[in-house]
């Protein structure tokens, strides 16, 4: 079911100006859960709209092929073929499958801050409190991502991720030709829940712990005239203290990270060459522009909703290619083009990622949210 009627809704979300003019990249969605794609099944698992809640694992070369558009709850690396969770209750030979097929029927919202019926949260395990569990009710959504529940392998560059996430046809939404920039908001955010063991709190050589739970809004750009892809992501919440979080918001595995002088912007890439340009909500950041948030960039947790946006000008993005350019990509054939008005916004997300830095350590954390969009904004 989708809801196209949204006039009346941004008025009451989002604090726009009369100055400017905001034009929705896509409708609102109203979703409620479903499992769709597990590893080897790309069936429909049950009723209801397509592809609400997926769920992949790449170690093992399973891939779910998403739809072209729409809007998804994207669940990644919870869990391995074969893992054996450290849960009490556990143990299951194959346990990443069925990992959103039971309604969740504990107090789900005392650790994300939403409140819902049970058929409208899943997880593996519905009657086992506490454990990894995933909310859609129309248009709000939260999560518990707790790495109890499954055993957490190395991911190349990040770890176990959530993304609420909208597919935009590819190519098609080439904003900075149509529009002076880019906003991404969410709102009614909550992130009422966070909590790790002691392995998890080790300090690494840099004085910051090398294990950490993020929160951050999301796009994936394409460059048209290159065919690149690259990940720009706007950090909004880092469990490490706000010191630590500046220097290192791109953690270990990642080449080339690069702080720029008087930023707290990182670029870096992957082992798949696969591009990243890590900035932050707040006032620090070269590649984005915080405007009429109340959001910014933290390590306390909070239980009432708040409102969350960045812009991405001209300036931003320009200035963001030049730095990948100058210190990323060392191949001249593959520099990424000026030419803004031919970058595509393939989709935007609110991304959740635990990063692990031993086998030892264990992360969890609550959050909840609203009427994720973007829009390009003209003035």
């Amino acid at each position: 079911m989708k809801n196209f009627v949204i006039a009346a809704s941004l008025l009451v979300l989002s604090p726009f100006v009369s100055s400017q003019s905001f034009s929705p990249l896509n409708s609102f969605e109203c979703l409620y859960p479903n499992e769709y794609g597990m590893p080897y099944d790309t069936s429909i698992i049950s009723s209801g709209n397509i592809g609400s809640v997926r769920t992949s694992y790449n170690t093992f070369g399973y891939q779910v092929a998403f739809p072209s558009t729409g809007t998804n709850m994207v669940v990644r690396h919870m869990g391995k073929l074969g893992g054996t969770p450290t849960f009490s209750g556990y143990g299951s030979a194959n346990e990443i499958i069925g990992g959103v097929s039971t309604n969740a029927t504990w107090n789900v919202s005392a650790f994300t801050g939403l409140s819902t019926s049970s058929a409208n949260q899943k997880a593996r395990y519905g009657t086992l409190a506490q454990t990894n569990a995933y909310q859609m009710d129309c248009y709000k959504f939260g999560a518990l991502n707790n790495s109890y529940t499954y055993q957490h392998d190395n991911v190349y560059g990040g770890g176990p991720n959530i993304s609420y996430l909208h597919q935009l046809p590819s190519g098609t939404k080439k904003v900075w030709a149509d529009h002076d920039e880019l906003a991404l908001q969410v709102s009614n955010l909550k992130l009422p829940w966070v909590g790790q063991n002691a392995a998890a709190a080790t300090l690494g050589s840099n004085g910051v712990a090398s294990s950490a739970v993020q929160l951050s809004l999301q796009t994936i750009l394409k460059d048209n005239t290159t065919g690149q892809y690259f990940h720009y992501i706007v950090l909004m919440f880092d469990n490490r203290s706000a010191a630590g979080t500046e220097a290192s918001r791109v953690t270990s595995g990642l080449k080339n990270n690069q702080l720029v002088s008087n930023c707290s912007d990182v670029v870096a890439k992957s082992s798949a060459d696969e591009y990243f340009v890590s900035t932050l909500i707040g006032n620090r950041s070269c590649y984005s522009t915080k405007k009429y948030s109340n959001v910014q960039l933290t390590s306390s947790t909070w239980s009432s909703g708040k409102f969350a946006r960045i812009h991405i000008t001209r300036q931003n993005l320009i200035d963001a290619i030049n730095r990948l350019n100058s210190v990323i990509v060392t191949d001249p054939s593959k520099q990424l083009s000026l030419n803004v008005d031919n970058y595509s916004v393939e989709n935007y997300a609110l991304f959740q990622e635990s990063l692990f830095g031993s086998p030892a350590a264990q992360l969890s954390i609550g959050f909840s949210g609203s009427h994720l969009m973007a829009y390009g904004v003209d003035y």
